[in-house]
């Protein structure tokens, strides 16, 4: 009885270390075929793919950084300011655009 339990226990850790492995691979840019491939080998051989998923992965890649300036500044024609975006009157001197 205390057998069936540890290794059940055993099992369960292990589902639970292939589905991280899974979600780690997508997370990191790997198709769905090689976090697959990753999952069950971790399932599979954990003391051999663990370490070297861990080892080799590759960085997460960062969310590029949204501008928020969307026209590159201007030059104002009655004060000669640069100002930013589209507006209707320049906001340096308030002159007509």
């Amino acid at each position: 009885m205390e057998e069936s339990v540890g290794t059940l226990i055993a099992l369960v850790v292990l589902i639970f270390i292939g589905m991280w492995a899974y979600k780690d691979a997508k997370s990191r840019g790997k198709s769905t075929g090689e976090a697959l491939f990753w999952s069950i080998g971790i399932f599979l051989l954990l003391i051999i793919f663990l370490p070297l998923w861990l080892f080799i992965r590759p960085e997460v890649k960062s969310p590029a950084i949204v501008h928020t300036q969307t026209h590159e500044p201007r030059l104002c024609t009655n004060c000669g300011k640069y100002y930013d975006g589209t507006p209707s009157f320049c906001p340096n001197c308030g002159g007509k655009i």
